[in-house]
Order: structure tokens, then sequence, then C-alpha cells
């Protein structure tokens, strides 16, 4: 997305290359007098612009002379009433881009479109040399931003449509500042997934929901792009389906602490790294012959690995060393009438 992200600000020394006043009748409802005075500012500027040509300067010389009488023109007073005339003007600048709009006090002000030499194009409201209010931004890829602008960058509130690469079809609408996603937005993907929530320098940050499109969704916390905090996750899908997990998350995965709730009714409360049960934890059976039954220990890769205790429905249990979820060596057993013996695995 950086592409897009970035909008080019670039304008070098320019060049005028036509002007157009909004009044076909300018002249003909000036006083006498004062259409002679201009006449003669216009000869008189003229004349230097003969000079120049003798001497073989640069175009650019030559233009800028014009811009110059033009703006002598901008306000006239008649009959102590003022008339604004509004400026419209094609600029090419020495990198090649264009300009064509409205001026002011010789700066891109009110409405107006910008050519960039890539062959990007904003078309909208401008302020004093700026790009403010609202307006289009095209891409040369193909994507546009229509929206609010401010200084120059997307500020406000926008939608954001990308047609290039590895986003074409995604669509943002929502809040921006200083050119990034930034405040509430909503984020729909091509292939059917969305994301709605807080946003800050163009990444979601904050309090959001993600969904997936096979169904499944996340509620919680997120630190530049990713699932980060504490949340919960909800499985629609495969084999997960009505799966739920409530807990801690770090860098997209389920990392600390939180519960797992089975959608056969079992249940692990513990901690997680990496997306896996891995550290201390406890596992609750609700199934066929386990249904009762519970452990309590080690857990590495998902899976009874290290000191645990496991604890039968009728009250009997057994501690020992687990390996890759199987009993391994000498265990201690405990029977819910006090007996204590030793089983070897």
């Amino acid at each position: 997305m950086a592409d897009d992200n970035t909008i080019n600000q670039s304008c070098a020394p320019a060049i005028d290359i036509k002007t157009s006043i909004q009044k076909d009748d300018l002249f003909e409802v000036i006083p006498s007098q004062k259409k002679n005075n201009i006449i003669n500012g216009i000869i008189e500027k003229l004349e230097n612009i003969i000079k120049i040509l003798i001497s073989k300067k640069e175009s650019n010389d030559i233009i800028n002379k014009l811009y110059d009488i033009e703006d002598e023109i901008k306000k006239i007073n008649i009959n102590n009433s003022q008339i604004d005339i509004v400026i419209k003007k094609t600029k090419i600048y020495d990198n090649n881009d264009k300009y064509e709009g409205e001026y002011e006090n010789d700066l891109r002000d009110g409405k107006g479109t910008y050519y960039y030499n890539n062959g990007d194009k904003y078309v909208g409201d401008w302020k004093q040399g700026k790009k403010e209010g609202k307006g289009i931004f095209y891409w040369a890829n193909g994507s546009r931003y229509e929206g609010e602008f401010k200084n120059d960058k997307k500020e406000g509130k926008g939608t954001h449509y990308f047609e290039h690469g590895n986003w074409k079809g995604d669509k943002y609408i929502g809040e921006y500042k200083d050119d990034f996603r930034e405040g509430f937005g909503v984020y729909y993907y091509h292939n059917g997934n969305k994301y709605e929530g807080e946003w800050k320098r163009g990444k979601q940050n904050g309090k959001g929901i993600y969904y997936w499109s096979s169904g499944s969704r996340y509620e919680g916390d997120f630190v530049n792009d990713k699932k980060e905090g504490y949340g919960t996750h909800y499985f629609e899908h495969g084999k997960w389906k009505g799966d739920k997990y409530i807990g801690e998350f770090k860098n997209d995965y389920r990392e600390g602490r939180g519960i797992y709730y089975y959608n056969n009714g079992n249940i692990y409360n513990g901690e997680w790294k990496g997306g896996k049960q891995e550290g201390k934890g406890i596992y609750y059976w609700n199934v066929k012959e386990w249904k009762g039954d519970r452990y309590e220990g080690d857990w590495k890769d998902d899976k009874r690995d290290g000191d645990g205790v496991y604890y039968f429905a009728n009250g009997d249990k057994e501690m020992g060393k687990y390996s890759k979820n199987f009993a391994i060596g000498t265990f201690a057993k405990l029977s819910a009438n006090g007996k204590v013996t030793s089983i070897n695995y």
C-alpha cells in the first residue's frame, strides 16, 4: 500500500501557457479612462516581452511576463464597487507537472486539477497552493481516494479504492490524519474479509473486529495490523466450528493466558505461546469415557509434556511425567479411598 499512501507533492517553478478570465464582456463595462490605463499597462508589458524575444531569452521569462499582466487585472473597481475576477489558467512546471484551475494571489486556490508527470492526478479544492477541502486523488495504477484533504494530505473522512497488486479490489472507508488511516474506519478485503475499528498511522491499532469470510471473527485489541493484547476469537469454519478462545494475544498469536472452549465441550485454561498450549495449564474433558476427567500440569506444543496430575471423574488421581501426551515412567496413584499405589507406564 505504500505506493498509494503518499501523495506526490512535488511542484517545480511554473510556466504559464494559457490565461482566461471569467468575464467575456469585461472591457465593455469599464469606464474609458480606466480601460485606457489597463491597455497602456498591457502594452508596456508586451514591449518588455518583445525586448526579451529580441535578446533570445528562455520562453519561461516570456510566459512569466504574461502572468504579471494577468495579476494586474484580477481585481478592478467599477463605479465604487469591487468585482472579483476568478482567474483560471493552465500552468506547466519544469518537471512537466501541469495544473488547470483557479488562482488567488499567485497560488492555486479554488477548484482545480493537477496532473503529475508520473500519471497521477488530483481533482478538487485548493487553498493557498495546497490541496485542502474535498477532492479526488487518482493514482496511475488505477487506485483512487475520494474525500477530505488538509495541507496537501488526506485528512478527515474519505474512501480509498485499491486497484493494484495484492490489494486490488480492497476498499477503506473511514478517517484519515496526516495522509494515514487514523481514527475509526472499515477496511474491506477483496477476499471477503473485513476489519472495522481503530487505526493509527495507517495500521490497525486499538480496539477492533476482524471478520473472516468463513464466518469466524476476532474482537479485541490490535497493534500494528496484528492481534495483540486481549480479545476473543470465534471459530465458524471446518473442524473448529463452534470453538472459542478468550484471552491474550501477541504478534497475531494466542500468547499469554487464555481459555479455549472446544465445540465438544472440552476446555483448556492456561498458558499459550505462538498459538499453542505451552506452559502451565488445565484441560477439562467433557466427552465419552473421559467426561469429568481433567489434567493439571505442563504443556508443550499443544500436548501434555512435563510434570502433571491426571484427575479421574471417580476421584482417583495419578501423578508423574508426560511426553507428547503420553504418561512415561512410574506414576503414583492416589485412589478416592485414600489408597496409594505405583503404576509403570
